[in-house]
């Protein structure tokens, strides 16, 4: 009586080649995943600023985006999360502040829901048009300028 599958017994000869097949193929879809990321322009994402609230609830993060194009340059972003919760640079985290060519100097929080930004007045004066801000839950957001 013959077993089950026994057509598909692998030969001894054959598991260093499938083994070397299975890295080939780990490392070229980490390659891809690098060259795309690289083609397309994923952003780069730097912490500039770390802010516990003093409720010590949750962190705020003035993060620098660069964008990879010649022409766009920089953006910023101020990102409020859970203290438990860890910022990936790799990934899109909801912001609550957002500008171009106009860096956050320094943030702080004025109580347990409300965070001020500083900027350069001159940058202030010259890319108001730039600035974004959003609701996230409770937090209020107010752009101070120096």
């Amino acid at each position: 009586m013959t077993k089950p599958f026994m057509h598909l017994r692998l030969k001894k000869k054959w598991i260093p080649g499938l083994a070397v097949a299975f890295v080939l193929l780990i490392v070229a879809y980490v390659g891809w995943r690098g060259l795309r990321s690289l083609v397309i322009g994923a952003p780069v994402r730097s912490v500039m600023h770390t802010v516990e609230s003093p409720n010590r609830r949750f962190v705020a993060y003035a993060v620098a985006v660069a964008q990879g194009g010649a022409t766009v340059g920089y953006s910023y972003e101020v990102i409020v999360l859970p203290l438990r919760e860890p910022l990936l640079l790799d990934r899109n985290h909801p912001w609550i502040w957002h500008s171009y060519r106009m860096p956050p100097t320094t943030i702080s929080w004025r109580g347990d829901s409300e965070i001020h930004v500083r900027v350069e007045r001159a940058n202030f004066d010259r890319y108001r048009e730039l600035l974004r801000t959003r609701r996230q839950g409770d937090f209020r957001v107010l752009t101070d300028p120096l």
